[in-house]
């Protein structure tokens, strides 16, 4: 219930923090790991995770929901460029 609450408080401020949130539940990944993956790291139902510093590379297995969070990020943020992404919002 918790986690559902502070789900839509996010969804309300900013669409990418509440997708951030419900996919670090889902796939019980490091938020550090989880930021610095890409689109094309997905592959089909598994998600690779790269080595960054102290992880190493890193293969699970996504559900259903984790996969339709992603495929519905890539719909609507197409170019993955953060600095594109935060030019193109305006932010409170």
């Amino acid at each position: 219930m918790e986690f559902n609450g502070i789900r839509r408080n996010l969804e309300r401020s900013a669409d990418t923090w509440a997708a951030l949130w419900l996919l670090l539940n889902l796939t019980q990944v490091q938020t550090t790991q989880l930021l610095r993956c890409r689109y094309q790291d997905w592959q089909g139902d598994v998600l690779v995770l790269p080595a960054y510093g102290l992880f190493a590379e890193k293969r699970i297995t996504l559900s259903p929901d984790a996969r339709a969070v992603i495929d519905q990020r890539r719909r609507r943020y197409p170019i993955q460029s953060h600095s594109m992404h935060v030019k193109a919002t305006t932010n409170p």
